[in-house]
């Protein structure tokens, strides 16, 4: 089969590998479609301290089960998505509820990555990590269950109540999702901010407004939309310290806001620890997602509550994975779904 390895920057090669073979509780999936996200991104431009050479990449995984094993639970044929971790469930982390902080979050992977025509599940994804798929939901929308999974561990942070004015710095796939999950909330208004046109083309579908920052003064129009007080809520959504130092000024006195987007290595954050006190202001931040998050996700999926595939911007052969990442480095485009193997796993 085919599979998509990393062996340092800008160095990525699809290769011939051998098909795993399931062991026991163990399942192999025929991958239909993985979606490309800005680890993926991250990792092909500068690297990622936790991926090693010689690595698949790719966890957006949906899918057809092919071989169960000696699995009970599972039969060839079956329509998955797959989480690409899950948490251990003992540890002191996970007694606490934060399983996205579990030591023992990444023992256990997707083998060999999900831009491959096959990959094999573990035990422990099969059993709390993998779910089965209607017949009418496609491939490419359920591959979107793991990225809105992270936003809904991002929410639960900051606890958005209906009615509460949302703003959304960032105007990536993520920030867009986040406008999305924020209207199913119930709040408003929706502010999201951003600098890209095409990306704030398709945010003026989703937010109540759209603030070009090349253009516009974000600070004057939360003001004037808030009536004065700030964003009930905010979220950071672009990797960039300024953004996240912006956002204490731009919420409300006992407002609360979300670092989502992970900061270069070495960012600080200055802050005027009096508007955090005397304003009791929450900083929070969120990281990856927990198993209740990822069936939620697919549920709001499901039900079309959230509308994912109008964020696929194109869709790639295995054999293009490459090269699409490369136009989503020149932010070409906003979601690229990778279809990895369509004569395998069905049609899209």
């Amino acid at each position: 089969m085919r599979s998509l390895k990393y062996y340092g920057p800008g160095n990525l090669k699809l290769e011939e590998t051998p098909v795993p073979t399931p062991g026991a509780g163990e399942v192999l999936v025929a991958v239909a479609s993985c979606g490309i996200c800005a680890t993926d991104l991250k990792t092909f431009l500068r690297g990622h301290p936790k991926i090693r050479p010689g690595t698949g990449l790719g966890h957006e995984v949906s899918g057809v089960v092919v071989d169960a094993a000696d699995s009970t639970r599972w039969k060839p044929g079956a329509r998955v998505t797959v989480a690409p971790y899950v948490p251990c469930g003992t540890c002191p982390q996970c007694q606490r509820g934060h399983y996205s902080l579990c030591p023992h979050l990444f023992e256990e992977l997707l083998d060999p990555g999900g831009f491959s025509e096959y990959v094999r599940v573990p035990e422990r994804l099969t059993s709390q990590g993998m779910i089965s798929l209607p017949d009418s939901l496609p491939f490419a929308a359920a591959s979107f269950a793991e990225p809105v999974a992270c936003c809904l561990h991002a929410f639960s942070s900051i606890q958005v109540d209906e009615g509460d004015s949302l703003l959304v710095i960032g105007d990536g796939v993520m920030g867009l999702l986040q406008a999305e999950i924020g209207k199913v909330l119930g709040a408003h208004p929706i502010i999201l901010s951003g600098m890209m046109p095409q990306r704030l083309q398709k945010a003026r579908q989703i937010a109540d407004i759209v603030v070009d920052i090349r253009e516009q003064d974000l600070a004057a129009v939360v003001a004037r939309e808030t009536a004065g007080e700030g964003a009930d809520k905010v979220i950071v959504s672009v990797a960039d310290a300024k953004a996240a130092q912006s956002a204490i000024s731009l919420v409300r006195k006992g407002g609360a806001i979300n670092l989502f987007a992970g900061m270069p290595e070495g960012s600080v954050l200055p802050l005027d620890m009096n508007r955090i006190h005397y304003d009791e202001i929450a900083l929070t931040g969120s990281f990856g997602f927990g198993p209740k998050d990822f069936q939620k996700a697919l549920e709001l999926i499901t039900t079309g509550k959230l509308n994912v595939t109008q964020l696929i911007t194109s869709s790639v052969p295995l054999s293009d994975t490459i090269s699409a990442l490369e136009k989503l480095t020149r932010q070409e485009g906003l979601k690229t779904i990778v279809l990895c193997g369509a004569e395998k796993a069905g049609t899209f």
